[in-house]
């Protein structure tokens, strides 16, 4: 981000106030906090819950952030031309401008970009950092446990990775922040002049022309990431080198210690190797291995020119005109996946098949400790939209313009996969509370 970039930051959240026609609503990704803003007079009013913030000159509403859980928000609001956070419901320290307020996952902890003068700062749990020309947008990364942080800062001429509070040395470019799962270990890609690297823990492993995606190992302790020369792509891990392919996709670690996965790409061929090792055959195309999170079970779905393929464990377990969206419970007890023949879609699992009129992709996925699998599907005709838990429709509903509206949006795969899985939960809790007839 240029320095005019940074600047940016603050004015769009100024725009966005301006022009956000109230009432507006949102709610937390567990359907459980529900944030309400009014208008009354030229101010906008904030409702949390049954918690009413105040009134203020000017609300973001494309800044707010809503932890995955434990009901905490955080958003920024103008107050006559200065801009401040509010952290449920406490209003922060005011400064000249804003970026986007961070939660991590349980909503603990927050950091923000800062505007003072003409230097920009993170704040980090109220307390400001090093000085820098801009931070990065969108690069404030918690940890998966939420005590460490990072971020990109830009310094001059060079950017920065900035790593609880410690500012590494300046590259050209960098992007693709990453923690390992325990916290410990973390890692980016920065460029220097036309070559690239992966760095880990501030040593910067081999240049190449080109850095592809990266992954640790569950444990942490080693990692893999793939590379571009001039024979093609290479997957690189410690002491291995695989390729080359035209394409290398979906690198991942099967949990919770398992070998590496990926989907290699050559002569139009697509195939999954597990540790190395490639599958039974090529493909026209593979969607990405999916894992157990026990670890116990793995499989993925092929496609030939008509007709795919459900693959568990290696083995061939079904045959459809079209399947996809392959998912295996926690415990690798249960498995379904999503299939389609003509206009008309399924959801099978180990038990049964489910028909539908149509099955929204991406949003298969086990509930409950992986007991209960649930998915988004409808009525094309009745423009319905309905949670489905186990193969019965819930009183859960989803407006049809609504559900145009979501995946026009950035991360609207996850954010409608969030609002399924939390949704088919509160069904399932609703139907364990109701009294037995």
């Amino acid at each position: 981000m240029t320095r005019t970039a940074a600047l940016t930051v603050g004015l769009s959240l100024l725009s966005a106030c301006a022009t956000a026609p109230p009432p507006w609503r949102a709610i937390s990704p567990d359907l459980r906090t529900p944030v309400e803003i009014t208008a009354r007079g030229k101010r906008a009013c904030v409702r949390v819950n049954d918690r009413r913030d105040g009134c203020f000159d000017g609300v973001s509403i494309h800044a707010i952030a809503l932890s995955q859980s434990g009901g905490h928000v955080a958003y920024p609001v103008r107050i006559g031309a200065r801009w401040a956070v509010v952290r449920d419901g406490v209003v922060g320290h005011e400064w000249d401008g804003l970026g986007k307020p961070v939660l991590n996952a349980n909503g603990s902890r927050l950091a923000y970009p800062a505007l003072a003068g003409r230097e920009w700062r993170v704040v980090v749990d109220d307390v400001p950092g090093a000085p820098f020309d801009a931070i990065m947008d969108h690069s404030i990364t918690f940890d998966p446990t939420g005590r460490r942080l990072a971020y990109v800062a830009r310094r001059e001429d060079s950017v920065h990775v900035v790593v609880d509070d410690s500012a590494g040395r300046g590259w050209d470019a960098v992007g693709r922040l990453a923690f390992a799962d325990d916290g410990r270990r973390f890692a980016y890609v920065a460029r220097v002049g036309g070559q690239m690297m992966l760095v880990v823990d501030g040593d910067a492993q081999q240049s190449h022309a080109t850095v592809g995606d990266f992954a640790f190992a569950h444990d942490g302790e080693s990692w893999t990431y793939t590379v571009r020369d001039s024979s093609g792509w290479y997957v690189v891990g410690a002491a291995s080198r695989i390729g080359p392919f035209s394409e290398v996709r979906s690198l991942a670690y099967a949990p919770p210690n398992g070998g590496l996965s990926f989907v290699g790409r050559r002569g139009g061929r697509e195939g999954v190797f597990m540790t190395g090792a490639p599958g039974p055959r090529w493909y026209v195309a593979v969607d990405a291995p999916v894992f157990s999170a026990s670890g116990g079970r793995w499989g993925y779905v092929t496609h030939g020119e008509d007709y795919s393929e459900v693959y568990l464990d290696g083995t061939l377990r079904g045959r459809e005109e079209h399947a996809g969206d392959l998912a295996i419970g926690a415990d690798g007890v249960r498995y379904a996946y999503a299939a389609r023949t003509g206009k008309a879609m399924a959801i099978v699992d180990e038990r049964a098949r489910h028909d539908f009129d149509i099955v929204i992709d991406g949003t298969l996925q086990f509930i409950d400790g992986g007991s209960r699998w649930v998915c988004l599907a409808g009525d094309r005709r009745r423009r319905e939209l309905y949670v489905v838990l186990d193969g019965f429709a819930t009183g859960r509903r989803l407006d049809w313009s609504e559900m145009v509206r979501l995946v026009q949006q950035p991360g609207a795969e996850d954010a409608l996969r969030a609002w399924v899985a939390a949704a088919g939960t509160l069904a399932l809790e609703e139907a364990r509370q109701a009294p037995s007839p």
